[in-house]
């Protein structure tokens, strides 16, 4: 059976990890991508024409195919809001890349500093990392490279195809709670028992006893109660673990679009 819980924390973790993941890799690319275009010449915006290393800037899309590729990421230079050239795929799943989102033009282009987070480009959000290329102390383009978030976990750590893994591994890890809380009571329950004896024993030796016994009786009864408050407590801990087990149990049906599911 899987506990429900486990198997949604292990989720958001691992999808956590994946984001971070994106980002970090697209904050790499973006620098790896500027220092690229400087070795290549640099960019210049001038007469409304950019250009690399006096190249019109589109000739550069084979550097960008390269570095997308490399990367993982999809890597596009904007001017302003507007692309200037992307890498083939870009960050729109139609092929056509749209403005650059206001948050990130006013961070890269306003502030000149540099963006990494989740933005709606078109109409489903991405996780990218934005860096400004700085001439005379203005932004002249931006770089922004980044990944859809729907498909961030898939792309980089294949979960659709891990995620009977991670169930099996809540099961196994719920099993073996299981076997230790119920090794514990069938102990917990051997000391009941025998401490049950004991007091019988005691009572038994001190009715032989006589009047001299009679302390050592009051000896035994305390150690019969104690036997049967140790009883009683192992039967409710017993019950509450059971109870918690099948509240558990009752939404743990495998889901084939759970939330590891996307791609």
């Amino acid at each position: 059976m899987v506990d429900v819980h486990l198997h949604e924390t292990l989720s958001r973790r691992i999808e956590n990890f994946a984001s971070h993941h994106v980002l970090e890799r697209a904050a790499r690319t973006c620098d790896l991508t500027i220092a690229l275009l400087r070795r290549e010449g640099g960019l210049s915006l001038a007469d409304g024409v950019a250009r690399i290393g006096g190249r019109p800037v589109v000739q550069v899309q084979d550097l960008l195919d390269d570095i997308a590729r490399a990367s993982g990421v999809a890597v596009v230079l904007y001017n302003g809001e507007w692309p200037l050239v992307s890498s083939r795929p870009g960050l729109a799943s139609d092929g056509l890349t749209p403005p650059l989102p206001r948050e990130v033009l006013s961070a890269c282009q306003m502030r000149r500093e540099n963006f990494t987070g989740s933005v709606d480009i078109g109409e489903r959000p991405v996780l990218v990392a934005a860096r400004p290329i700085l001439q005379q102390g203005h932004t002249s383009a931006i770089v922004v490279c980044g990944l859809g978030a729907a498909e961030s976990t898939g792309a980089f750590l294949r979960l659709a195809s891990i995620e009977e893994d991670i169930v099996s591994l809540a099961d196994r890890a719920q099993a073996e709670r299981q076997r230790a809380v119920a090794d514990f009571l069938k102990i917990i329950r051997n000391i009941a028992k025998r401490i049950h004896l004991l007091a019988l024993n005691a009572s038994i030796l001190s009715a032989q006893a006589g009047e001299q016994g009679r302390g050592f009786a009051v000896v035994a009864r305390e150690i019969g109660e104690l036997a049967e408050r140790t009883r009683q407590s192992t039967q409710e801990l017993e019950s509450e673990f059971a109870g918690r087990d099948s509240h558990g149990s009752g939404g743990g049906e495998r889901r084939s679009g759970g939330r590891l599911g996307r791609t």
